[in-house]
């Protein structure tokens, strides 16, 4: 893996880590940083690969936001898009497949609790 790719991946986490703080504690994820991420990620991928398929996990959830928009946040549309730009169409899938599982677990916990 290049370094660049290791650097990227890096700073992914560290911007997820941020995001899961901010979503958990202000029920939010900031477009302050969401943005220029998404940014920043499009102009590298079309400067060094060109390949943008990473985006249709973000793409799919987009749609799935217009046609109902109660059914998920803007922000969870602009955190996989993200996520699709800087780790690719496969990592992205199973990102979103492990976020979908986990989230079904916790609420299989709260209403267990209650």
């Amino acid at each position: 893996m290049a370094t660049v790719d290791k650097l990227l991946i890096i700073s992914l986490i560290i911007l997820c880590c941020w995001f899961s703080y901010t979503d958990i504690t202000e029920r939010q994820i900031s477009n302050k940083l969401t943005y220029p991420g998404i940014i920043v990620l499009l102009v590298f991928r079309m400067m060094c690969t060109a390949i943008l398929v990473g985006m249709i996990p973000g793409a799919v959830l987009l749609l799935v936001f217009m046609i109902s928009p109660r059914s998920l946040g803007t922000s969870n549309v602009k955190l996989v898009g993200l996520l699709g730009l800087g780790v690719g169409l496969e990592q992205a899938v199973v990102a979103l497949l492990l976020m979908c599982f986990l989230f079904f677990c916790i609420q299989e916990e709260e209403s267990c609790c209650q």
